[in-house]
């Protein structure tokens, strides 16, 4: 049963020589919230895809968090960082919107520890 274990998974942004560690998942207060009022426990939220968008000379980096599958509406959610590696809440979101649209066409995976 340990290969349905998961480690913690840690995010590391560097920015202008500043390091900034952050234990995932890392959600806004409102997305924390609206999962949480789901049902669902962030604790078990692990990072399955990432992408980096690009618009109008502004960057972001999108982390897609998963509990594995399912559907239920507390089955995913998904976190944008600006280039300076701090987490966009979203009263801030509109800003970003046009290149977090171009990052979530561009997911990619994130490569499985499960043995083939």
């Amino acid at each position: 049963m340990t290969l349905n274990e998961c480690r913690s998974q840690t995010l590391e942004i560097t920015h202008n020589n500043i390091v900034r560690k952050v234990k995932l998942p890392e959600l806004s207060k409102f997305s924390a919230r609206l999962y949480q009022k789901v049902g669902g426990n962030i604790n078990e939220l692990y990072v399955t895809q990432w992408g980096c968008g690009h618009s109008d000379k502004i960057n972001v980096a999108i982390l897609y968090y998963s509990i594995g599958g399912g559907s239920a509406p507390y089955a995913d959610s998904s976190a944008m960082y600006a280039a300076t590696g701090v987490l966009i809440e979203d009263e801030k979101f509109e800003k970003y919107r046009n290149a977090t649209r171009d990052g979530l066409g561009h997911l990619k995976s994130v490569r499985s520890i499960m043995p083939d």
